[in-house]
């Protein structure tokens, strides 16, 4: 689980920089405090393709945090560990309210229209009760985007895959042979 920790943020990107994604990355977004310079960062700022709607999102993927309580979201009681977090205080504020925060991305102010979780795996039921229970958009799962790249097959995932695979495997080799 550490190991996918490094590059889990990267399955999001990739997936959404495929067409068949309903939605494109297009970079980290910044939230502003209003009485302020203060500001915190999350992990995405998706773009539904069908409508140009644009949507804040974070990711929480753990996979094996207290013996993987946290693996599939099948209930919004899962998600209230991360609310005393400020950075998640926030998302939550604007899955309530998307205007109630000055939002950028390089200095850009978005127009936002609300705020999408990613999430490791989720059922049916968890989705919509944590979709309905905290006012978001949509809940995304890394298993179904990893399902698409799959299906999909890009390029550029299957080439990004073989250079980690080949680090991962020469860092182990020198571990056990330096």
């Amino acid at each position: 689980s550490r190991l996918f920790a490094f590059f889990s943020e990267d399955v999001v990107r990739h997936w959404s920089a495929c067409e068949e994604a309903p939605y494109r990355d297009i970079g980290r977004p910044v939230l502003w405090d209003e009485d302020g310079p203060r500001f915190h960062v999350l992990d995405f700022a998706l773009q539904r393709r069908s409508d140009g709607a644009l949507f804040v999102a974070e990711m929480k993927c753990e996979i094996e945090f207290e013996g993987y309580r946290y693996l599939t979201l099948s209930d919004p009681a899962q998600v209230e560990h991360h609310v005393g977090k400020a950075a998640f205080q926030k998302f939550l504020r604007i899955a309530h309210d998307p205007k109630s925060l000055r939002v950028t991305i390089g200095g850009k102010a978005l127009e936002i229209d609300g705020a999408i979780l990613v999430w490791g795996a989720l059922t049916d039921d968890g989705r919509a009760a944590t979709m309905n229970h905290h006012r978001l958009a949509d809940v995304l799962s890394v298993q179904d985007m990893m399902a698409d790249l799959a299906e999909w097959q890009p390029r550029e995932w299957a080439d990004w895959v073989r250079t980690r695979e080949r680090w991962t495997h020469e860092l182990f080799a020198w571990l056990a042979y330096p």
